[in-house]
C-alpha cells in the first residue's frame, strides 16, 4: 500500500523562485512514477507560480526522520 502525498499551497505574489525537497524511500517503478508527476507539475502550475519541487531518495525512514530532527 502506497500512501498519498498532498501539497497544498496557495499563490504567492513574489518574484523569488520557491523549491520544496521531498525526502523519499520509493525505488523501482513508484519512485519514476513519482518524478513523472514532479515534473508535469514543475512544467506546469509550477512554471506558472514559480514553486518546483524535487524528490530525493534516501536509504531508509530513519534516515528522513534524522533530517527532519536536524
Amino acid at each position: 500500500m502506497m500512501p498519498a502525498l498532498c501539497i497544498c499551497g496557495c499563490t504567492l505574489n513574489r518574484k523569488e523562485i520557491i523549491t520544496v525537497t521531498m525526502w523519499h524511500v520509493y525505488g523501482g517503478q513508484t519512485g519514476s512514477h513519482l518524478n513523472d508527476m514532479i515534473d508535469i507539475s514543475n512544467q506546469t502550475e509550477g512554471k506558472e507560480e514559480g514553486g518546483y519541487a524535487e524528490a530525493r531518495m534516501v536509504s531508509d525512514t530513519n534516515s528522513i526522520r534524522k533530517m527532519m530532527n536536524m
